[in-house]
């Protein structure tokens, strides 16, 4: 199938170069994940008597 070696040598760096990225990729996802885990929100009505806060479950 391959007319070379250097053919060949190409389409596995190719490959190892897109699983580095993909790795690359799943681990941001995590980290964002993780932080997004952390985040929470709170409002308060202007007059102080209802105060709402917000985490990642809703």
């Amino acid at each position: 199938m391959w007319a070379d070696e250097a053919a060949l040598d190409a389409a596995t760096r190719r490959l190892d170069e897109w699983e580095s990225s993909l790795a690359d990729r799943a681990a941001r996802a995590r980290d964002l994940s993780a932080r997004t885990q952390a985040l929470t929100g709170t409002a308060r009505s202007a007059d102080g008597l209802v105060e709402v806060t917000v985490d990642p479950s809703g």
